[in-house]
């Protein structure tokens, strides 16, 4: 098996790439390769939350910034399994996630 700080170093270089196409207004995509599981990306998911909440929390990351990425990885974990509904706010989760899925649609068509 590959040591993870390489792999880390080659995601970086990938990530960057996509995210420098996406600033292009290009979604590259590749071949479905089967890997990747659906809880296996909600675990992901949700050890970037514990990433995000420690930077914010220490102040090494703009609490602004911290918001967004914690309401965009939020965006995620319900595409990848739905959210539970917050007691007695379901219909509010339910409103939250369409503004963001809408924000986001309309960066994009700008």
């Amino acid at each position: 098996m590959a040591d993870v700080d390489e792999i880390s170093l080659r995601a970086v270089g990938l990530m960057r790439a996509l995210a420098a196409a996406y600033a292009d207004g290009e979604v590259p995509e590749g071949p479905d390769r089967g890997i990747v599981g659906r809880r296996t990306a909600m675990d992901a998911v949700m050890q970037l939350v514990a990433v995000f909440d420690e930077e914010v929390e220490a102040d090494r990351v703009p609490e602004a910034v911290g918001l967004q990425g914690m309401a965009m990885l939020m965006l995620i974990r319900e595409h990848l399994l739905s959210l539970p509904d917050p007691p007695g706010d379901a219909e509010l989760l339910a409103s939250d996630l369409a503004s963001l899925g809408e924000l986001l649609n309309e960066a994009w068509a700008d």
